[in-house]
């Protein structure tokens, strides 16, 4: 059985494991050079020697997400069109005053031409969404969340990040590439249900949340790594499925004052936990008999 670092609450040190059969390789460079040198020729000047800056702006976005699968050019410009449609769309939303109008009108747009995979049906709760935060008053926060969702959904991209939003958008659960989903800084005292829909996720990243505890449905996520729950101060307990999770190697529970439990699994997995400032936590006996 391997042993684990733990960094004891009170303690100034910070953990440290080694990432070398962790660590994922970057992109592979044949592949982002490919892609470099497509999205040049996607968007090189025109005859008349001068180049839309617009679209200039796109290729170079276009450019860096190395996650896009390439199947060759005529896919490759697929999606750059589908991108600057939803670009256009949305970012004219943001920019207007009238955001929940120009947003319906945007997401009615997207749907009807099926940019995505999206459906008729996905068009419906979009529009439901945006309607109850345009409501509150957050229809810019809307407009940016839905953008970054099509971002991630059209490109696969692997990270989505989410800050001071009251809901989450349904469209969350059509991100199958997702790999790391950080909710920093929501102040959420519960966590939507949708979030327990990603069993792809490694990473979830919680920090600054005002929760209490965390739903066993966190079983679900099956090839969680690394769960980050840290400056949680209302955070009492985790449930036992978090020592449960079979691939979860990194846990951070630092600062987390009121925090007593985090759970009597195996945490058969588990590398390194952060304590740190975290003084009531009861550590398992399965991790005391780890400790190096």
């Amino acid at each position: 059985m391997s042993s684990i670092n733990l960094v004891q609450p009170g303690s100034a040190c910070l953990l440290v494991r080694d990432t070398d059969d962790r660590t994922q390789s970057s992109s592979d460079s044949s592949l982002s050079a490919k892609i470099g040198r497509m999205v040049t020729h996607l968007f090189s000047p025109t005859t008349s020697g001068t180049a839309n800056p617009s679209n200039n702006a796109h290729a170079t976005r276009f450019a860096r997400l190395s996650t896009v699968e390439s199947d060759g050019a005529e896919k490759m410009a697929e999606k750059v069109a589908e991108y600057e449609q939803l670009t256009t769309y949305l970012d004219r939303a943001i920019a207007t005053g009238n955001v929940e109008q120009a947003l319906l009108k945007s997401v009615g747009k997207v749907t009807a031409q099926g940019i995505g995979g999206l459906t008729q049906k996905d068009g419906k709760q979009l529009k439901k969404y945006l309607r109850s935060l345009a409501a509150c008053g957050q229809g810019a926060e809307a407009a940016t969340q839905v953008k970054d969702m099509l971002d991630v959904l059209i490109f696969q991209k692997e990270k989505l990040v989410i800050r001071n939003s009251a809901k989450i958008c349904p469209l969350i659960v059509k991100l199958k590439h997702l790999h790391t989903l950080d909710l920093t800084d929501n102040h959420r005292k519960k966590l939507s249900k949708k979030i327990w829909k990603l069993t792809h996720l490694h990473s979830l990243i919680l920090t600054n949340n005002e929760i209490k505890e965390l739903p066993g449905e966190i079983k679900t996520l099956r090839h969680l790594e690394n769960l980050d729950v840290s400056i949680c101060n209302q955070l009492t307990k985790l449930p036992r499925e978090v020592g449960e999770l079979p691939e979860l190697y990194c846990l951070d529970v630092s600062d987390c004052p009121r925090l007593e439990s985090i759970g009597t699994g195996a945490f058969s997995d588990l590398e390194t936990i952060n304590l740190e400032d975290s003084p009531r936590v009861r550590i398992p006996a399965s991790l005391r008999a780890r400790e190096r």
